[in-house]
């Protein structure tokens, strides 16, 4: 979550979600397969499908972050600006013909 490896990730293009299903998928067979190591491969079967959620999770919240702080800007400049006309044009005795 701090995101130090995030800017690797992205740029590496690989998906990190299907990659750590792919890894779920595998551990889960070996698992079956295995009766003496099943507990180990399930506990890395888990482990990959948490890491699934998690591993884009931090650049996700990050855009989504930097979207609504984009939002809030527009928001801000364009939807505040008529009523900055309107008050100004009331303690001033100006009009805007806008």
């Amino acid at each position: 979550m701090l995101g130090i490896f995030d800017y690797h990730v992205k740029e590496s293009g690989v998906n990190t979600k299907s990659y750590y299903q792919n890894i779920q998928k595998c551990m889960k067979e070996c698992a079956k397969k295995t009766g003496k190591y099943q507990l180990l491969f399930s506990f890395y079967e888990k482990l990959a499908a948490v890491l699934a959620d998690k591993a884009d999770l931090g650049m996700c919240i990050k855009s989504a972050y930097r979207f609504i702080q984009e939002i809030r800007t527009i928001l801000t400049e364009w939807f505040w600006f008529p009523f900055l006309l309107l008050q100004i044009s009331y303690n001033c005795n100006i009009e805007f013909n806008v």
